[in-house]
């Protein structure tokens, strides 16, 4: 019987086996099992996995990369903090950058919003008139787009230089009147047109603009209730909105139209908002530092408060009086009714009253049923007993008769108490 051959006893892999298999792993790859159509976690989840030690040394020149683009990032971030802080942040209006005149090559364009001031001499007796000496005009980010001395049509009597800044070289070879009367408003057509106490401005340059695309700071509202005047100053509004010093000294309509530009641009979001909805406008209080900072425990965000008259139409009076005649009735005293009450009553019982269009220089005692016992014409005694003042008597006694009332007095109607009220 032959014998069967057994197995052969497994052999230790030899050092030689053991290298060659260590440099064939990298590149050899694990059977793929198969696998329904639906069934991707697998692939995810052998695909995620790094198995190997190279595959895991490639991981590390990535890792320091990310930390590189990090701090990178980090650097943009804090760059970016910087120029918003010096700019006011996204939300917050560029103050310095307005009031320096926006200096990049994109702030320059004209653009659709434009702030104007005004300067003017004195001319006249004692310089009490005005006119136009100087005009500036200033877009949205504060560039000058226009700033003209203007060569006066009369003679200058007060150049008001402590305020104005204007002196007489600054006019004598300055354009005329009516050129930059034409350049102004060729400019402002079709554009929105910003300016504090604007109706000043357009009057001195004998021009008009449209009421919906002018935006005048003086008296917009909630403004007029940060300074508690209805006639806000430029210098207020410019202090509590921008914590701006402006008109320390001689005027710059340049800083001025500025100024307004950056107080417009503070409140533009709810201003132009208000104007589209017909709705009330509110103070923004976290577009600049200046208003941040300020306490508005005691500051109308919406304007200055007005008492608000009672006006009534005749349905409303009538319920209005109903309801005051109500209220006395559950016993509610109003003090003013009562103490006119007793002013009426007293004068009654003293005989004080007076009627409306009482002759105080014709005095009548007649009682028409009767005879005439005395009347008094003019200061004249015309009584009884003879035969001119029987007369006279009876004379009076049928004009009275026919001014008097005609038909039966007892169905004479009587006036109503409430004559509104139902039955």
């Amino acid at each position: 019987m032959a014998k069967s051959k057994s197995a052969p006893a497994p052999v230790a892999p030899s050092s030689n086996w053991k290298a060659l298999k260590t440099a064939l792993k990298p590149a050899s790859t694990s059977p793929s099992l198969p696998k329904s159509k639906g069934d991707k976690s697998r692939k995810r989840r052998h695909s995620s996995v790094a198995t190997d030690a190279s595959a895991v040394e490639e991981q590390r020149p990535a890792k320091s990369l990310k930390g590189k683009e990090k701090a990178a990032q980090q650097d943009a971030a804090d760059g970016e903090g910087k120029a918003r802080k010096k700019g006011g942040g996204k939300n917050m209006v560029p103050v310095e950058d307005i009031m320096e005149g926006g200096l990049a090559a994109w702030q320059r364009e004209t653009g659709q919003y434009l702030a104007i001031d005004c300067e003017m001499v004195g001319v006249g007796p004692e310089g009490v008139e005005s006119t136009l000496a100087r005009v500036s005009i200033v877009n949205y980010h504060g560039c000058t787009i226009l700033d003209r001395f203007v060569r006066p049509r009369e003679k200058v009597t007060d150049y008001r230089t402590w305020v104005s800044g204007v002196r007489e070289e600054d006019l004598r070879n300055a354009p005329s009147f009516a050129e930059v009367q034409k350049e102004v408003s060729e400019l402002i057509t079709d554009r929105i047109l910003i300016g504090h106490a604007l109706s000043n401005d357009t009057t001195v340059l004998l021009l008009s603009h449209p009421w919906h695309m002018t935006r005048d700071t003086s008296k917009y509202a909630p403004l007029q209730g940060l300074a508690k005047t209805k006639r806000p100053g430029l210098k207020t509004l410019a202090k509590l909105v921008l914590g701006v010093d402006i008109q320390g000294g001689e005027h710059s309509s340049v800083i001025d139209a500025r100024a307004t530009m950056a107080i417009y641009r503070s409140q533009k979001p709810a201003w132009e908002d208000s104007l589209l909805k017909h709705t009330t406008p509110s103070l923004l209080t976290t577009t600049t530092p200046a208003l941040q900072a300020l306490d508005y425990s005691r500051i109308s965000l919406t304007g200055v408060g007005k008492k608000k008259q009672l006006h009534l139409g005749l349905a409303a009076t009538l319920r209005h009086v109903r309801n005051e005649r109500e209220a006395h009735e559950d016993g509610e005293v109003d003090e003013e009714q009562v103490e006119g009450e007793k002013r009426k009553k007293r004068r009654t019982e003293e005989g004080e009253d007076l009627v409306l269009g009482f002759d105080f220089g014709r005095t009548e005692t007649v009682v028409v049923d009767k005879v005439v016992m005395k009347t008094t014409v003019k200061g004249k005694d015309t009584g009884g007993g003879k035969k001119g003042g029987a007369q006279a008597g009876a004379k009076e006694k049928k004009k009275i008769e026919g001014r008097a009332f005609k038909g039966d007095r007892e169905k004479r109607p009587q006036s109503k108490e409430g004559w509104w009220e139902e039955e």
